[in-house]
């Protein structure tokens, strides 16, 4: 799986209680792609990358589904992250970046392997590391799902920075199938490098990445010519 999320799907998330409405900005729609995929999971073992103070793992770590969660996460504030834990106790939290080959991250221990826009902040110089890391963890059958945040652009636009979402796509792409770390996407992937924005997409709000221009205000002259879209992304290790 290597797809946009939609408006559709994301109101069907919604209408099924699988999102929160009190979040109206793209975590909220990502949330609920995670949420979605592992709706139905009992006693497995879910590690999130990155999950800060975890929204995903409150969800899956309550006691009625028996799921034994671990966040690997540094609290260092990267990507406006928090830099105070206040997870659950019965969330496991590894001070480590997934990259770094940690040894308190067992091998082929994990069941899935999660994230909610974290991969778009991972250097492309550094997706080969996190990718062969988050293989390595997951047990075989195990999946691999990250939700991606993606600036996409109309068919017609010639910015220079659509190039560089163009050769970021790829990139993923490249990941798509490998033997040599035993993942492949669950289904074919439905986005080329190509991508331009459509109406169905389910996106971030104006307000929200007027809010965002705040926190990180070089990438405004990006927010206003793109749209704010998440990439719905699923691995196997085989």
């Amino acid at each position: 799986m290597f797809d946009i999320i939609t408006k559709r799907e994301y109101w069907e998330w919604l209408d099924a209680g699988l999102a929160d409405p009190r979040r109206t900005d793209l975590k909220g729609i990502q949330d609920a792609f995670v949420l979605s995929r592992l709706n139905d999971v009992r006693q497995r073992r879910i590690l999130e990358i990155g999950g800060g103070n975890s929204r995903i793992l409150a969800a899956l770590a309550n006691s009625d589904r028996s799921n034994e969660c671990w966040n690997a996460d540094k609290f260092e504030g990267v990507g406006q992250g928090p830099t105070v834990q206040r997870n659950d106790s019965t969330i496991r939290v590894v001070p480590c970046f997934v990259g770094e080959f940690s040894p308190e991250l067992p091998d082929g221990y994990f069941d899935f392997v999660v994230s909610v826009s974290v991969v778009e902040h991972v250097p492309t110089d550094e997706l080969e590391a996190f990718f062969a890391d988050s293989a390595r963890v997951l047990r075989p059958g195990g999946r691999i799902v990250h939700a991606i945040d993606l600036y996409v652009y109309d068919f017609d636009s010639v910015a220079e920075q659509r190039q560089q979402t163009r050769g970021r796509i790829a990139r993923y792409l490249s990941l798509g199938d490998r033997a040599d770390l035993r993942i492949r996407f669950t289904a074919a992937p439905r986005v080329t490098r190509d991508l331009s924005f459509r109406c169905s997409f389910a996106t971030n709000s104006d307000l929200a990445m007027n809010q965002w221009n705040r926190i990180v205000p070089t990438l405004r002259p990006i927010r206003e010519i793109a749209q704010s879209v998440s990439i719905k992304a699923e691995w196997t290790k085989y």
